[in-house]
């Protein structure tokens, strides 16, 4: 993706987020701005996995086919993100999956640090405990939003 695609996608995501926040109700604000910073952070990992998977192998010490199948995976995911942000209230099954998917890829970071699948050396562990830490406070944000959207509903 050229510099100036990756742009205009971002400028498309501020957009929508922006025009989101005008018709959100105030109580599903932090579920929305929690779903909004996990479509931010998988957007940024997948376009710098997808772009850099060779070097970030070479770092890390983590395969490049897993690092580059992740980026690709990560696309979708951040498609599938602004997709359950497409309605002021978000689907509670949809956010209820997304924080079961979440959960499960914090675990399955965590799993490939301590596990003999692949053998990072010190950057990869800490860039997969970047990944778990992120990735729950998302997952917990996450939870949080719609508790408390369905306790103001």
């Amino acid at each position: 993706m050229s510099r100036s695609a990756a742009l205009a996608a971002s400028e498309r995501v501020a957009a929508a987020r922006a025009a989101s926040a005008l018709t959100a109700p105030a109580s599903s604000r932090l579920l929305r701005q929690a779903l909004w910073v996990d479509v931010a952070l998988s957007g940024a990992s997948a376009l710098m996995l997808v772009a850099l998977a060779g070097l970030l192998a070479r770092l890390t010490l983590l395969p490049q086919p897993l690092l580059l199948h992740a980026g690709q995976f990560l696309i979708a995911w951040t498609v599938a993100l602004v997709w359950v942000l497409r309605r002021p209230l978000p689907n509670p099954l949809a956010v209820w999956a997304v924080i079961a998917l979440n959960l499960i890829w914090a675990l399955e970071c965590a799993l490939l640090m301590v596990g003999d699948w692949v053998a990072p050396n010190l950057l990869g562990e800490a860039y997969l405990l970047v990944h778990v830490l992120s990735v729950s406070a998302c997952a917990v944000a996450q939870f949080i939003g719609l508790r408390r959207m369905h306790a103001e509903a």
